[in-house]
Order: C-alpha cells, then structure tokens, then sequence
C-alpha cells in the first residue's frame, strides 16, 4: 500500500445511533483492520474504552494545547502516511465539533481531507432514546418538559433537526460526509457496522465480532425509577453520585425486578406522547434532508423514505403520579439508602 492512498475518517454518531455497537466491533476486529490497511488508534482511547472518547472530549487539549498529546497525534498522521495505513477513529462526542475543528485536526495530522461518518435517524423515533441517555448521565428533566421545549421551534432544535450540525460540514472545504441512514438500514436489516465497512472502509469481508446491541436504551421503568432517585438525593445534594451509585451498583436481576415494580405498582401513572407520520416538521426536516445530503448518502434510497413513515409513540410516567405512589416512593427510599451508606 503506497502512503498517497491513506485516509483520515472520523465515525461521529451521534448519540442513540448504534455508535457503541459499532465502536466495540471496531475494537474487537482492529486486527483485522489493520489487515486491511486501517488503523484505529490506541490513541484517543481512555484504559479498555472501545471509542476514542479521551480524544473528542479533550478537542482543546489535543488540538491546541502545546505538549504530548497534539505531538502524538502529528506523529500519527505522519507514521499512518508513511506506512500506507489509513485512520479511523470513532466517538459520538465528534459530533459536537465544529467544521474548523475537523480541518484543525486533519492539518494537525498531515491531511488534506478527513472524512466524517454520520448515522442520519428520526428525530423523533430518537428522541426518547437521546433523553434517556441524559438521565444516565444524571439529568432528571421529565420526557414532556424536555420535549415540549425543542417543539417549541423544531427548526432551531439541534436534538430534532440535524441539518444544524450537517449543513455547516456539508459546505466546508477538505470535509467529506458520508450520511449512513440509519432507519433505512434497520428496515433493510443491514447491519450498520458491515455497511460502514462494506460502504465507506472498503472492507467488505469483516464481519462484526459482537452480533448483540451495545448500550441500548433503558426500559422507561427504569428510566422514571432513576429520575425519582435522583430527585429524591439532589434535594439532599447527592444527583450525581447517586446516579453512579444506582448505574454500578444495581445489578441486572435488581434493575428487571425494579422494572416489573413500577409497572405493576405504577400502571396508572404511565402517559405517552403521539406524534403522527405527518407532522410537518418531520416531513419538512426529511425534505431538507433528501434535497441537501443526497449525494453524501451511503445507500440509493430510491422513493423509500428516509426516516420511518409511522406513528410514533413516546411513553413516558408522570413525576406527580409516581410521587403519590406510595410503593414506589418506598422502594426509591430503601435503595437511596442502600446505594447512599
């Protein structure tokens, strides 16, 4: 492999995209990359993490702080060149940067072009899964309140309309996008790691080494049960440690039987939010979507629609009904105490 041939691509997500799933897959078979002339660097990656995490959350750091870190990642650039070996990098934090940061970083490196993997979904079919990654990172906003707030004025929402973060990468100069569509490919049934490296790798004989979802969204149960948790320890100063304690310490046969708990004592308390196949943001969002990112699509989608054309329902348990519930309330008491000694 000649060096002129090495590539610069980052998987960016976002959140609630399989992008765990795809970054285990890419650890677990970076043997086999490296096989194929792909490297995906230790560096970036905290200990055993399988996403390169240190390195997305860190962006001044690397990017712009002089010493070790910003030296590695131009020693890098310059060894994968030589080499011939093409990079890949993947955390769903890349997202939040900004086109400059991207050129920076392919400068930094030595390239004169990086591309970026961004796994287009529903906005709303993502919704619920994206509030309930917050709640895991100690969040307590109630599903309704949270949502009401970005329909307020979907357009400007970055949680429901992606084109805020796309459009601006789309027109950089020395980016290429490739938009893997994410509720096509579940419809399809492709699996999202052998199109990446079917599709934009070049790499189509590498197959996924964990066939199961990583990271998959909490059970709503479970999900509220956390939120009234952390409700109940932030009036005592403690949000934070006690979503920690609770995500460590509880274990899975505690978590299903806390599951079946709420929807046995707390079925009265359950609500949901419709959202029709025709809501005119959805529509207006994918229209914008198809128009402006066709060519960076990873599939032809022909007249297939590329968000899903269905209902969808948000469910989600009322703060005040799970209050009042006085099983509930009893059982959150007795863990707080648990998770807090």
């Amino acid at each position: 492999m000649s060096a002129h041939t090495s590539r610069l691509v980052l998987h960016i997500g976002p959140h609630k995209t399989a992008t765990t799933y795809c970054q285990d897959n890419f650890f677990g078979r970076r043997g086999r990359l490296k096989v194929c002339g792909w490297m995906y660097p230790a560096l970036g990656r905290s200990g055993l993490e399988s996403g390169h995490h240190a390195l997305a959350h860190a962006r001044e750091t690397f990017l712009n702080a002089p010493g070790k870190p910003r030296a590695r990642l131009s020693h890098l650039g310059r060894r994968a060149r030589t080499k011939g070996f093409s990079l890949l990098f993947s955390a769903e934090g890349f997202s939040k940067w900004l086109a400059q940061d991207f050129q920076q970083l392919a400068a930094l490196m030595g390239y004169g072009e990086i591309e970026l993997i961004f796994a287009l979904r529903d906005p709303i079919a993502g919704f619920a899964s994206y509030w309930a990654e917050e709640v895991k990172h100690g969040y307590s906003t109630p599903l309704p309140d949270r949502f009401a707030a970005q329909l307020a004025d979907p357009q400007n929402s970055p949680l429901l309309n992606p084109m805020i973060a796309l459009r601006p990468l789309a027109s950089a100069p020395q980016i290429r996008l490739h938009i893997v569509p994410y509720d096509v490919l579940a419809r399809r049934n492709i699996d999202i790691f052998s199109h990446i490296c079917t599709k934009i790798l070049g790499t189509p004989d590498i197959q996924p080494r964990y066939d199961a979802p990583a990271n998959t969204r909490m059970p709503i149960e479970l999900t509220e049960f956390l939120r009234l948790l952390m409700q109940m320890g932030n009036a005592r100063g403690g949000e934070d440690y006690l979503r920690k304690a609770f995500m460590h310490n509880i274990s899975p046969v505690q978590r299903e039987n806390i599951i079946c708990f709420v929807q046995s004592e707390a079925a009265h308390a359950k609500r949901s939010i419709s959202m029709p196949a025709s809501t005119q943001f959805r529509a207006q969002i994918e229209a914008e979507a198809r128009s402006e990112l066709e060519q960076y699509l990873t599939l032809d989608l022909g007249n297939e629609p590329l968000f899903n054309a269905r209902d969808e329902t948000l469910a989600y348990y009322s703060d005040a009904e799970l209050w009042k519930c006085e099983p509930v309330r009893l059982r959150a008491e007795e863990i707080l105490q648990k998770i807090a000694s």
